[in-house]
């Protein structure tokens, strides 16, 4: 892949999946952690010098709100593998 794209600056990953349209752990997991993870290797490979997660403040410590537990726990899960 990296003969077709190049070497790539920076790469950004703003995927969120809240959960709100009924939809099961299993794909705000996908969404929110295993894609960008793979982002993340893929950006690797292409030598990219920076990669940025973006957040919400739903997801700093101190603000609760139990209707997102799933999305806050994924998107802390990926800070911890990042």
């Amino acid at each position: 892949m990296q003969e077709i794209i190049g070497d790539i600056d920076i790469s950004i990953n703003c995927v969120t999946n809240y959960g709100y349209v009924e939809q099961n752990k299993t794909q705000i997991i996908s969404s929110n952690l295993i894609f960008p993870l793979e982002l993340f290797e893929l950006s690797l490979a292409l030598n990219a010098k920076k990669f940025i997660n973006l957040d919400s403040f739903v997801n700093k410590k101190g603000n609760s709100y139990p209707k997102l537990y799933d999305y806050a726990l994924s998107k802390q899960s990926l800070i911890l593998w990042l």
